[in-house]
């Protein structure tokens, strides 16, 4: 897989539903009171990957709740995520990689299964300067072209696009809210 679009999914999930500070958690319990517990997660091996929204709720709330999933989806796809979402995620999942950092076990776990799946071990040991890597970009509409994947409502030829793209320099200061599927390195 572009291991800079997996990157950058990963920092979605985590601002999706990555834990009590997610818009899932946010909105589907906090606000609403509708789930005990939310999740948004992605995998990816080689060329194929796929991600699930969740929410664990009472059997007669699964329908406002997946309303609510879905809406919250179709925002972040038509909206884009903020740039404090992005900071707060990214913090996030450095500090998780630090932890893992210090556990000699976990590192050997980690990148055995990375081998396995065929990745060098710096895939590993790089993972903080991967998702150092990413910021938003303003994006209206981009168009699916050679090594942008579409993503969106989980369906191809829908939604926004998935994308690492050249820095094209600073973003200005205005541009707070970004397509969360479309990502720049720098």
């Amino acid at each position: 897989p572009n291991r800079l679009h997996t990157t950058a999914f990963h920092v979605l999930a985590q601002i999706m539903g990555g834990d009590m500070d997610s818009r899932f958690f946010n909105i589907l319990r906090e606000k609403h009171g509708l789930a005990y517990q939310t999740g948004f997660d992605f995998s990816s091996v080689n060329e194929l990957g796929f991600w699930n929204a969740y929410a664990y709720c009472d059997p007669h709330d699964y329908r406002a709740c997946l309303g609510l999933l879905r809406e919250i989806l179709d925002q972040v796809a038509n909206e884009g995520v903020s740039e404090s979402e992005l900071q707060l995620a990214k913090n996030y999942l450095c500090g998780m990689h630090r932890i893992e950092m210090e556990n000699v076990s976990v590192q050997a776990a980690m990148i055995s299964n990375l081998d396995v799946l065929g990745y060098e071990p710096e895939f590993f040991l790089d993972r903080e300067q991967r998702i150092l890597y990413f910021r938003p970009v303003p994006v209206i509409a981009m168009e699916t072209n050679e090594g942008v994947a579409e993503a969106s409502s989980g369906q191809q030829g829908q939604g926004e696009a998935v994308g690492a793209q050249p820095d094209p320099g600073p973003v200005a200061p205005a541009a707070t809210v970004a397509n969360p599927m479309a990502f720049t390195d720098h």
